[in-house]
């Protein structure tokens, strides 16, 4: 007897539990109902306000695209200068170490 009502307890229990999740999967779909119902307003103002400020975003990629490039070409003329003034220590000396002859 001891036995039938613990599992008669323990099948209430779940059931609450079910009952539970059921509502909370109930009040999710209400408020996703409603939140589909009435979508927001765009008014000319926000499109406005949205435009511009895609148009600032727009201009500082445009700013750091420039600047990423001055900065590779600033490196290419550095590397090249190097180059050139390697070579020109290799011209003026043609062995950069003196041969020892004792």
């Amino acid at each position: 007897m001891e036995g039938e009502e613990e599992g008669e307890e323990e099948r209430e229990t779940n059931e609450d539990a079910l009952k539970a999740q059921i509502a909370i999967r109930c009040a999710k779909a209400a408020f996703l109902l409603e939140s589909l119902k009435s979508p927001r307003v765009h008014t000319a103002e926000d499109i406005d306000e949205e435009r511009a400020r895609l148009l600032r975003f727009a201009a500082d990629l445009r700013i750091e695209l420039v600047k990423g490039r001055l900065k590779d070409r600033k490196m290419r003329l550095r590397s090249l200068a190097e180059v050139k003034v390697l070579v020109k220590q290799q011209t003026e000396s043609p062995m950069p170490f003196p041969i020892y002859r004792g």
